[in-house]
């Protein structure tokens, strides 16, 4: 043992390698991405494995080889409590070290939210809802501005101990990240994500987010332990010396380290410590101060600050760095950011930590909580406040924590950290029963209450929201209390329509009416304004329209200009909601205009961008929805992702109107990459699985769906969510040939009720179904006997609600006269009024589709739509006989759907051409038939069949009647009937079974044949 000894003797002073051990694979990998980055393709990296596999080492090894600024932040432990954006203001603060801020920008005053060091943030307008997203887009800036001639890569160490605010900054910028040389790398421990970890279902939505890459490491094998082992010694080891470390760390590195020190102080290979043994080894042969000290440091937020222990020790400066001397050298402690002290490994830390009596615990935290408290210097000043309320929690202090407490919820706010905000009301809400209070006192619980209602929204807890909300309502007494009443009741509204529990309009009436006299004039027509839209986005337009007339008279008595517009601008919305078109758009133009002149105020321009494109969508007038959203997405909302995400998605759907799908799917994909808010998110994918509809991929949009349908517990009742995804369900059921499915969909929306404004979504819903039932009963099945519910068949639940229904714009017009063509192919026999058969119409259905081509030219509707009536036409045509006008309907057709990618309209204008043998303009041959075209020659050639006849052979193989046969190449039943028995003749066969048996025999119309 004592020769094992004098090998392994340097050990204790040098217990990591100079040389970089394996890893070559996964340093290949980050310098591949460094690459795309350089090339000005941002890349995020996300580094996983075990405590002490080398997961830091790895990203040392390759930072230090870059020709790049590196600015390296590590999230922070504090056993639940979050110091909000901690790691990001240590990459913004080495940042500015650099010059690389522009302190005096827009951006950098937003960052000194996150670095109080950059000056004075500033001020934010009461209830801005985007302000928080302005801070995201601000570091998105600084880092880009940052990468501008240098690549940047920016590192967080430590993902499993990140807040929320710090994992939400991170995911956003890994999702909106698409242009500039940057490099985002996390690491994290994978042993830590127990299955409720908020880090597993962040790192999975991470997964589907393009430029982001995992790499997971693994323990090292024998081999590789023993090059690591040489790299520490200066020479390679005997076999049974690395053998005996390989046993003990079993591949980890900072095992292998450790056992390495552990038998260099003379473990034997009988003794089998623990990790912990090994690690207070090392500890233990350090001078008594030292050990002191490191227990201090242990307690300490990491990285500790040396002012902070130096008070606590009574050491003085120069005193404390040469008692932590001994730690250094032993590789204990290492040096962070500032001149901060930091342990080498967090497990050393925890080892040490645990060393502490639990006496000790608590008298070592009253010390760090009683020195910061006294001076509040003693640390960094982006964190003072969290890591005094940890310190005093620790040291079961009450009063002291509780009021700790709330200034850490304080700042928390003004970092737009609203997940830890609310950690630290509830922390306060736990410590309020502890602590003595004066009758009377303000703010008080129940005041608390509120504010963690406010917080829980702002962070995306919805039913914690609701249940803080209830608790205070609970408590207060409304009569002497009346205007916190009234903002407890608009969060419980709030909670409730976010979770898809109704308008929460009662909720809101109730506030409305705590709030008497002219003192709350302005916060009445603030909630009357809310309690509108609120009414107006679940289809009761009459009451919202009543309500936010009040709240326009009420708002004018505000000083803030603002509360006036917004009040207008949504009655501009509820007007054009309820089918007041052109007053609608017209008032949202005036209001637009007058918001502009108030000065800068982008995020209100874009609200009014994103309602104005709306409404031009809804109404038809796609060319002018692009126009408005467009400019605003350049101009309005360069710092905002709610609003982009939200502008791209009303970008995106007339671009798909006008035919121009590849720039809508960008649009699409961009704004889905910025992981908005459920319903967001929600309509964006419901989206996106429309046109993959229309393109024929089918299961990309069925995953897409699935999707939306998870996010769809939030804002359920609103029939703009609803009937669109109900919709987009029903048409990939129709094209798959699902008629349940799609009955089922329909019924989904109308058992709930027809509201005021659903025209906007329910036209084009009927329309589907209309046609689904359509084909399905022209396959052979009575039409739409299925019953879809208590009410009623389909057809006729169709023709019920298509009579009630309004048609304020041309679109509607258009849409309702399909319904009626649709109906009229399914066979129904009546019109969508419930009025008796027009058999005149009925009986020319050409005539029919003609005009639905001519009405939808006039209206500019969809380039789809227009394609699709142009093929019902040339069908319609085609059965009559008709053959001029079927062939010029199906180029149009054609010549419209081909520039979409319309895959599925494609196949069935193609197979219609073939069926009806259409020449089409341009001299072409018509469309060459099934047998003609796959038979060719050979064995159908030598047959003596037309090709008339082959087309019918193929479908006499396919076992199709007559009449079906008939229905599939628009021919006379009779006409069938001729060409079966020309073919039993040529054939020389009895039966349509033997003629098949020849087909099939002779390979008719297999193209593989020879």
């Amino acid at each position: 043992m004592s020769d094992r000894r004098d090998m392994l003797g340097s050990v204790a002073s040098r217990s990591v390698s100079p040389i970089f051990v394996g890893r070559q694979f996964e340093l290949a990998r980050l310098r591949s991405a460094f690459t795309r980055t350089v090339a000005g393709e941002p890349q995020t990296v996300l580094v996983g494995g075990e405590a002490g596999i080398g997961k830091s080492r790895l990203v040392e090894e390759f930072a230090a080889r870059l020709d790049a600024t590196v600015a390296v932040g590590a999230c922070i432990e504090l056993g639940g409590d979050g110091v909000p954006f901690a790691p990001f203001a240590a990459v913004l603060r080495a940042l500015d070290a650099r010059g690389l801020i522009d302190r005096d920008g827009w951006a950098g005053q937003e960052l000194a939210r996150i670095l109080p060091a950059l000056g004075a943030a500033p001020l934010v307008r009461n209830g801005d809802e985007y302000a928080r997203v302005r801070m995201f887009e601000a570091v998105q800036a600084t880092l880009l501005q940052a990468s501008a001639d240098r690549p940047l890569v920016a590192v967080v160490d430590d993902l499993h101990w990140a807040d929320r605010a710090s994992r939400e900054l991170f995911g956003y910028l890994a999702r909106v990240l698409r242009s500039g040389s940057i490099m985002l790398i996390g690491t994290y421990r994978d042993d830590e994500l127990h299955r409720g970890h908020p880090l597993r279902p962040f790192l999975a939505e991470l997964d589907r987010v393009r430029g982001v890459e995992r790499l997971d490491l693994a323990r090292f094998d024998r081999a590789q332990t023993g090059l690591q082992l040489r790299g520490i010694l200066g020479h390679l080891p005997a076999p049974e010396v690395v053998e005996e470390v390989y046993r003990r760390a079993e591949g980890n590195p900072f095992f292998t380290e450790e056992v390495a020190c552990g038998v260099a102080a003379g473990a034997g290979p009988e003794l089998s410590w623990s990790l912990r043994d090994l690690l207070m080894a090392r500890v233990e042969r350090l001078p008594e101060l030292t050990q002191r000290l490191l227990r201090l440091l242990a307690s300490a937020v990491q990285p500790a600050s040396p002012p902070l222990i130096a008070a606590v020790s009574g050491l003085g400066h120069d005193e404390l760095i040469d008692a932590l001397r001994p730690a250094f050298a032993a590789n204990i402690l290492v040096a962070g950011e500032q001149e901060t002290y930091r342990f080498r490994h967090a497990l050393m830390r925890e080892v040490v930590h645990g060393e502490l009596l639990p006496g000790e615990h608590t008298r070592v935290y009253l010390r760090l909580a009683e020195a910061l408290e006294a001076d509040m210097g003693l640390v960094s000043d982006d964190c003072h406040e969290v890591e005094l309320a940890h310190y005093w929690y620790r040291a079961h202090v009450p009063e002291k924590a509780l009021a700790a407490a709330l200034l850490a919820a304080e700042s928390a706010n003004a970092q737009y950290a609203f997940s830890d905000e609310l950690a630290m009301l509830e922390r306060a809400l736990e410590l309020w029963g502890q602590v003595p209070h004066e009758p009377g006192a303000q703010p008080d619980d129940v005041y608390l209450m509120y504010r963690a209602a406010l917080a829980a929204g702002r962070s995306g807890a919805a039913e914690r929201g609701l249940a803080f909300a209830d608790a205070g309502l609970a408590a207060i007494d409304q009569d002497a209390r009346p205007s916190l009443a009234a903002h407890l009741l608009d969060q419980k509204a709030n909670h409730l329509r976010t979770l898809g529990r109704g308008s929460g309009a009662g909720e809101q009436r109730r506030a409305i009416d705590l709030l008497r006299g002219e003192e709350h004039a302005a916060k009445r027509g603030y909630m009357f304004t809310g309690l509108a839209g609120a009414l107006c986005l679940h289809g009761r337009l009459t009451e919202a329209l009543a309500a936010v007339d009040e709240a326009i008279t009420l708002s004018e008595r505000s000083d803030d200009k603002c509360d006036s517009l917004y009040a207008r601008s949504v009655r501009a919305m509820i007007l054009a909601n309820a089918g007041r078109y052109e007053e609608g758009i017209a008032e949202q133009r005036a209001i637009r205009v007058q918001t502009a002149a108030l000065g800068p105020t982008p995020s209100m321009l874009a609200r009014i961008d994103i309602r104005l494109s709306c409404t031009l969508y809804d109404a038809g007038r796609y060319a002018e929805a692009v126009a408005v959203a467009r400019a605003s997405l350049a101009e309005a909302v360069p710092r905002n992702r709610i609003q982009a995400g939200m502008l791209r998605n009303n970008l995106a759907e007339p671009l798909i109107a006008l035919g121009q799908w590849e720039e809508a799917a960008r649009h699409i994909d961009d704004a889905i990459d910025l992981n908005l808010p459920g319903v967001h998110d929600l309509a964006l994918l419901r989206l996106r699985a429309d046109l993959q509809v229309l393109r024929g991929q089918y299961d990309e949009a069925q995953a897409d769906l699935d999707a939306a349908r998870r996010r769809s517990g939030s804002k359920t009742g609103e029939p703009q969510y609803v009937i669109p995804l109900h919709r987009a369900v029903a048409g990939l059921a129709a094209a798959r040939g699902r008629i349940g499915e799609v009955r089922a969909a329909l019924a989904a929306v109308l058992d709930q009720g027809v509201l005021e404004g659903d025209e906007r979504f329910l036209w084009e819903m009927l329309a589907l179904v209309a046609r689904a039932e359509a084909d399905h009963a022209l396959r052979g099945v009575d039409p739409g006997h299925g019953s879809m519910s208590p009410h009623g068949s389909t057809v006729e639940r169709i023709r019920e609600v298509a009579a009630g229904l309004s048609r304020p714009v041309p679109l509607h017009v258009v849409y309702a006269d399909l319904v009626a063509a649709e109906l009229n192919r399914a066979g129904a026999g009546a019109d969508t009024d419930g009025s008796p058969p027009d058999l005149s119409q009925h009986a020319d259905p050409v005539r029919q589709w003609g005009a639905l081509v001519e009405a939808a030219d006039a209206a500019s509707v969809a380039a789809y739509l227009r394609a699709y009536l142009r093929y019902r036409w040339a069908e319609a045509a085609a059965v009559s006989g008709e053959r001029d006008v079927a062939a010029v309907a199906a180029a149009e057709a054609r010549a419209l759907a081909e520039p979409l990618g319309a895959k599925p309209l494609l196949d069935d204008i193609e197979s219609l051409i073939r069926a009806a043998r259409l020449l089409l303009g341009g001299g072409g041959q018509p469309g060459d038939t099934a047998g003609v075209g796959e038979a060719g020659s050979g064995a159908a050639a030598g047959l003596g069949l037309t090709p008339r006849e082959l087309d019918v052979l193929r479908l006499v193989a396919d076992g199709l009647s007559n009449g079906q046969i008939g229905a599939k190449l628009f021919i006379a039943t009779k006409t069938v009937s001729v060409h079966v028995s020309n073919i039993l003749a040529k054939l020389g066969v009895a039966s349509r079974t033997e003629a098949a048996a020849v087909a099939h025999r002779l390979h008719v119309f297999d193209t593989t044949a020879a």
